[in-house]
């Protein structure tokens, strides 16, 4: 069996999420390749030389990046029916996101690909605001364990064929308008020059290359996707999203710091959770019953 994963990650938890598939693959002396999307897109594989394809993102605004989209419609055709498997991260269980991938599977299936599986799996986010240690330790820990079972299902043959409901392709349809929106807010994006040190970090990590060094220093073009790893990554905080910048959240989740710390819980969504929050207990409930049938524990 031949597997190859693309990933198109912005802040690195659907890498994070990619490599623990591969992991799980290899462990059953499976081929895996991997490829990481960025623009330009450059040296695509042969997708239809693979037995299996994984296609991982994260969702924005109920829908996968433009990016991602643009990167999938560039996959060759198939002759061989290669099976595909989406699997994609995002900070809220809500159920628009389950039609996400609906553009990636049409441009798909038009190529002789067969759509086998699409897993949503919860990691932090990343805009909007910061989660508590708990809650990003609980969501990596389930992640982890869920890209295992992703893995299995795939070596037992196991197909579940997503069928995309009409009300939330609708929902993600209108949403669409922040690609728009990301092209628009983009350009002004601004670092704050006491705080910058000229380190390159952003224009180094920007998947979209759409950060450049100008005479004038730092310069945001209209390419944005909005996947906020600038502001993430940067390690003096001095980058400023335009009129996201209220939502700005900075610096990585240390999810090995997480799980080697004994004092921080590793469930913070139980069935007394209220608030917010309570409505990430339907999604775990049903992990873990899953994750059961597969024999396979968050803690291993």
């Amino acid at each position: 069996m031949k597997v190859l994963l693309c990933t198109f990650s912005g802040t690195g938890h659907t890498i994070l999420a990619a490599k623990a598939i591969e992991k799980s693959f290899k462990e059953e002396d499976v081929t895996v390749d991997t490829y990481f999307v960025r623009r330009p897109y450059k040296d695509i594989p042969d997708s239809s030389k693979y037995d299996y394809v994984g296609l991982g993102y994260p969702i924005h605004a109920f829908n996968a990046p433009k990016i991602f989209v643009d990167f999938c419609r560039l996959l060759p055709k198939t002759e061989t029916n290669t099976k595909v498997f989406f699997f994609k991260t995002s900070g809220e269980p809500f159920h628009p996101n389950s039609a996400s991938s609906i553009l990636c599977y049409k441009s798909l299936k038009k190529k002789g690909y067969d759509i086998i599986m699409d897993t949503h799996m919860l990691m932090p986010y990343n805009i909007m605001f910061r989660y508590k240690d708990s809650l990003a330790k609980q969501m990596y820990l389930y992640t982890m364990a869920m890209c295992k079972m992703i893995a299995k299902k795939i070596m037992l043959g196991k197909e579940e064929r997503p069928k995309y409901n009409p009300i939330t392709r609708f929902f993600a349809m209108l949403l669409r308008i922040e690609w728009i929106c990301s092209w628009a807010v983009g350009p002004f994006y601004h670092v704050k020059k006491d705080k910058c040190s000229n380190c390159g970090t952003c224009i180094k990590r920007c998947p979209a290359s759409n950060i450049k060094l100008t005479e004038k220093g730092i310069k945001f073009g209209a390419h944005c996707t909005t996947c906020m790893r600038c502001v993430f990554e940067c390690p003096k905080d001095a980058i400023r999203p335009g009129i996201l910048n209220p939502w700005r959240v900075n610096g990585r989740y240390d999810f090995k710091g997480y799980l080697e710390n004994d004092d921080i819980p590793s469930i913070y969504i139980t069935d007394e959770t209220k608030g917010y929050f309570k409505h990430f207990k339907k999604y775990y409930h049903k992990v873990d019953e899953e994750l059961k049938a597969y024999e396979i524990s968050i803690y291993e």
